[in-house]
């Protein structure tokens, strides 16, 4: 049996000063503040939309041919606050999509700082986090990085666009706070070592 979709993920009403954000309009809303963020997206690749997979939240490449797509979990299904909050984290691989090659530890980590920033700024929720030990041990270190510098993700991506590329040298270049050890991990590549239910 099908789960009952939440409306309000996407259908839009009128208000006062507009259209009630649905999850396409907050997609954008996401993106703009990602990109003032933490530096601009790469246009070479085609956001084609929203959809929900019962092994989401993901981003997929339709096609193998620079369309991205991003896949929600069934239980955002039914849950506006649980969309917007894996939307939020799926919106971080957006800025760099880099095919099928998995994301770094900074990226996956600075997907996780994004998602709880979103949810406790722009939906005044302040509870949202991650459970699992490898995203809070490497959305920790990146919270770190963005404390001490809240520039510092954007300046890396002025060198290196995309997110999972950039090495520990640029790490410890641009962000003082980071030893050797900790800047190294955050290059490497991420290994989810339970299931993804963020």
């Amino acid at each position: 049996m099908q789960p009952k979709l939440d409306a309000a993920l996407f259908f839009a009403y009128e208000t006062l000063d507009g259209y009630s954000l649905t999850l396409v309009s907050r997609l954008g809303e996401m993106l703009r503040l990602a990109e003032e963020m933490y530096g601009r997206r790469d246009n070479e690749y085609t956001i084609l939309g929203i959809e929900f997979s019962s092994d989401g939240p993901k981003i997929c490449y339709p096609g193998n041919c620079k369309n991205v797509a991003i896949q929600l979990g069934r239980s955002a299904m039914t849950d506006n606050d649980q969309a917007c909050y894996q939307l939020a984290h799926e919106c971080i691989h957006l800025l760099s999509p880099n095919g099928k090659n998995g994301a770094s530890n900074l990226e996956e980590g600075l997907a996780t700082y994004n998602s709880a920033y979103y949810m406790k700024n722009e939906m005044r929720q302040a509870n949202w986090q991650a459970s699992l030990p490898s995203y809070v041990k490497v959305e920790k270190l990146v919270r770190k990085i963005m404390d001490a510098d809240p520039q510092a993700i954007k300046r890396m991506r002025q060198s290196e666009l995309t997110i999972s590329k950039i090495t520990a040298e640029l790490l410890q270049k641009e962000s003082q706070v980071l030893n050797a050890d900790e800047a190294k991990f955050l290059a490497d590549k991420f290994v989810r070592s339970f299931s993804y239910k963020l």
